[in-house]
């Protein structure tokens, strides 16, 4: 049995390492489970759209590139195993064994659809550059989540509860719009956004903990915040005398730049946010 075991974990390790084999439209591979109990993802695309969604039985990964005729554009998908532990690195590549850099046109029409195991939990680290990100994380168990993104626009959404409980959620977002659809439903503990210039949603509906820090670092742009009725908010609000606090309906000041929903003492669910922006507009809303 153990001879089996080594020889299925072998067969996986060099078929995710080996260049994807070219499909009629682009490149397709994909991982299936072993005994893994564990996925570790680092995703680093610098352009095109990518399209991120769960993946059933057998799989732990799934990768669709159509490279949309940008020549020697290839998946560059590595995958090791350590312990019950499987450690996943995602990229592409222009060839002759260099990933890509910045430097490339970025109006590339490149789609990237990747599926993530629904079935194990997953540490999940990803920078997107240039283009566009439709990320939708609905059933996929989370355990950790840190995202980057530069010069792109980017939607990320939870559609049910994550299964698990997520201690630290962080997301960097640069010169772009960011839109966070659900993300109470992410079930984290503390959440950091940070945004660069550029117009985002925070959207915290379907709040899971009872206790929930958000910290917020806002540049130049603006950032509406929704916040359900049900949940206690409690906002430290700092920035410079350029940057507008706009808090309603239920949301008052009750001291220099601290403010209350009138349920936060009598709400069975509780987030405290922390917001520090330099230029621009901050909304909150509470209903």
């Amino acid at each position: 049995m153990k001879t089996t075991h080594f020889s299925m974990i072998m067969a996986a390790v060099i078929l995710a390492s080996i260049p994807a084999a070219a499909a009629e439209s682009g490149f397709h591979d994909e991982i299936k489970r072993g005994k893994e109990k564990e996925l570790r993802v680092k995703l680093d695309a610098a352009m095109g759209k990518v399209k991120l969604c769960r993946v059933g039985a057998p799989y732990l990964f799934v990768s669709d590139l159509d490279p949309h005729g940008m020549e020697g554009l290839t998946p560059d998908i590595h995958y090791s195993i350590s312990g019950s532990t499987g450690i996943l690195d995602v990229s592409t590549d222009f060839g002759q064994g260099h990933r890509h850099s910045y430097n490339f046109d970025f109006s590339t029409d490149m789609v990237w659809d990747i599926k993530l195991s629904d079935a194990v939990p997953v540490l999940f680290k990803g920078q997107l550059g240039a283009g566009s990100g439709d990320f939708d994380f609905t059933g996929i168990r989370l355990r950790s989540f840190d995202l980057e993104t530069g010069a792109s626009s980017v939607t990320i959404r939870f559609n049910e509860p994550n299964p698990v409980a997520m201690d630290r959620m962080r997301i960097e977002s640069g010169v772009s719009k960011f839109e966070g659809v659900n993300l109470g439903f992410a079930n984290f503990r503390t959440m950091t956004f940070k945004g660069g210039v550029g117009s985002y949603m925070l959207n915290f509906y379907g709040v899971e903990q009872p206790e929930t820090d958000v910290d917020i670092e806002q540049g130049i742009g603006s950032i509406t915040i929704l916040v359900p009725s049900d949940v206690g908010v409690k906002i430290d609000h700092s920035g410079s005398f350029l940057s507008k606090l706009h808090a309603y309906p239920d949301i008052s000041e009750r001291s220099d730049d601290e403010y209350f929903s009138n349920n936060y003492e009598s709400a069975a669910k509780k987030m405290y946010i922390k917001i520090e922006s330099a230029l621009g507009s901050v909304t909150v809303q509470h209903k």
